[in-house]
């Protein structure tokens, strides 16, 4: 009878031991715990999706060399890639400084493709680019009747 009630004590405390949840007090931001990992959504990473994936690209890049035909370069001294404050983790704001070529663009980044459209300076503006790296930018950029590709540098 000894030996029964310590068979049943044991499987009791197997059972209870196996129904335990792994997830208890892992925080996850916006993923999902899994068996105590957490599962990220879209534009998170991190342990704890604690990261947005593309803040490795966000700020000041620095305009390097330029091509907007007929041997003219860009008048774009630098640009920004700043989170959108809607929050969207894909969505970003694109802003060049230039003496005459200044404003804000929204666009997407999404696996290193940057896209972005609207108007800088009365001229209605669409932007393409990819990240050779993670300090290289190359964008193609349409304006009015400019078309440039432009190389930047993370600053």
């Amino acid at each position: 009878m000894k030996n029964l009630l310590k068979l049943t004590f044991l499987l009791l405390l197997t059972i209870a031991m196996s129904c335990s949840d792994n997830c208890d007090g892992v925080e996850c931001g916006p993923g999902i715990c899994d068996d105590g990992t957490c599962e990220c959504p879209a534009g998170f990473e991190g342990d704890s999706c604690e990261m947005l994936s593309n803040a490795k690209y966000f700020g000041i890049w620095i305009t390097g060399d330029s091509d907007c035909g007929a041997g003219n370069s860009t008048s774009i001294d630098s640009v920004e890639i700043a989170a959108h404050p809607n929050g969207n983790a894909n969505e970003i704001q694109f802003t060049t400084f230039a003496s005459s070529f200044g404003g804000t663009l929204d666009g997407t980044l999404v696996n290193g493709n940057l896209s972005a459209m609207g108007d800088i300076t009365n001229y209605p503006t669409t932007l393409t680019g990819n990240f050779a790296s993670d300090t290289d930018l190359d964008v193609n950029l349409s304006a009015g009747f400019f078309n440039c590709t432009i190389a930047f540098s993370k600053n």
